[in-house]
């Protein structure tokens, strides 16, 4: 029993010198042994900032900038420029054909064909110009670049020159009339007036085409510009050139024709010896057998008689819607037939007077001895 406890005390003596001897060993550990720390957290160190650069100028291009370097936008804007040149082309003959007609008062004028031709021309070609300006306008740059400023330069260029050499005829014309006091004032005056309205348009056209001050009103302005001028002309050309044209169409017919008549008349009296009694018996086709057949000219064979047997003279008459340009009764040949001082061999067929005039002339036979003649004076031979 005495044992047992003993034993157990001797256990419990063991137990208890354990953290004794362990607190003993660790004493004897030198010093210098590492020992393990635990590292207290770091804060991160702050990663410096971007420096704040300015924010450069937006260098995407609007969606308008990349619709005007398009080749359909170039392609209209060509069109344009192009078509407005061609619209003022036309409108130079049409300026020119109305001042000539006001100038010359009721006379015709080879001017006049034409004129309904350039109020056709003008009004179409002006018309395809504003379509292309309002399309152009949508997506026109105020600051054009490549294509587009290539564009706009050769046609600047050429509204240029041509507005240049417009004011250079205005001086020529004007000059040659000064040198020939014998030129016809009105003609000379519708040449510089002609001129000068070019150069006004050929001006106003430039201006258009690079806009120096870039003014968003100058397109607007131009456009009326050329709508309004070309209404002026048109409407006076057709009340004018127009309408004589149409009045005076058998007048044209007449004048580009009788001298045909005249030639052939000529020549078959050359060859017969004798006048031919009536123009049917004249050889004649096309437009000159149009006059005979319509009888808008008349021919009076051996209006007078002379002691030559070989000078045949006779009248080629007309009637006529409009007096000639220019023409005037001071200068035209006497009427009377039974005057020879008031026969020609050379009639001027372009100047007449309104109404019936009849051309005297005379040619010459062969040398044949006519077998017929009953004007001779001196009867046969």
């Amino acid at each position: 029993m005495d044992n047992n406890t003993n034993d157990s005390k001797t256990d419990e003596n063991t137990v208890n010198t354990a953290p004794n001897e362990e607190k003993l060993l660790e004493a004897d550990m030198p010093s210098n042994t590492p020992t393990e720390t635990i590292a207290a957290p770091v804060a991160p160190s702050p990663v410096p900032a971007d420096p704040v650069m300015p924010k450069p100028e937006s260098t995407q291009v609007s969606g308008a900038e990349i619709q005007h370097s398009t080749p359909l936008t170039l392609l209209v804007q060509w069109l344009m420029y192009a078509f407005y040149g061609w619209t003022i082309l036309a409108l130079n003959y049409l300026i020119g054909s109305d001042i000539f007609h006001y100038l010359g008062g009721n006379s015709s004028s080879s001017l006049d064909g034409a004129a309904i031709y350039a109020v056709t021309a003008s009004l179409v070609l002006l018309a395809i110009a504003v379509t292309a300006n309002l399309v152009y306008a949508k997506r026109e740059p105020q600051q054009k670049s490549g294509a587009a400023s290539a564009i706009m330069i050769i046609h600047a260029l050429i509204f240029a020159i041509l507005g240049i050499l417009s004011l250079i005829a205005a001086v020529f014309i004007l000059v040659a009339f000064l040198m020939n006091s014998s030129g016809d004032g009105k003609a000379a005056f519708s040449g510089i007036a002609t001129a000068l309205f070019s150069f006004l348009l050929y001006a106003m056209a430039f201006v258009r085409t690079i806009n120096p001050l870039k003014f968003k009103w100058v397109n607007k302005a131009y456009l009326y510009s050329m709508l309004g001028l070309t209404g002026i002309f048109v409407v006076l050309s057709i009340f004018g050139p127009v309408a004589a044209s149409f009045k005076g169409k058998n007048d044209v017919l007449i004048e580009n024709n009788i001298y045909s008549i005249y030639d052939a008349i000529n020549q078959k009296t050359s060859t017969d010896g004798t006048l031919p009694t009536s123009l049917g018996s004249v050889m004649l086709s096309g437009d000159p057998k149009l006059l005979v057949d319509r009888n808008l000219v008349t021919y009076i064979p051996n209006s007078l008689t002379t002691s030559n047997q070989y000078e045949f003279y006779y009248e080629l008459c007309a009637t006529y819607a409009l007096a000639s340009p220019g023409f005037k009764s001071s200068n035209a040949r006497p009427q009377d037939p039974t005057r020879i001082e008031n026969y020609s061999s050379s009639p001027d067929f372009y100047s007449h007077p309104s109404g019936k005039y009849c051309y005297l002339t005379y040619t010459a036979g062969s040398g044949i001895i006519p077998m017929t003649n009953t004007s001779s004076s001196s009867g046969l031979y």
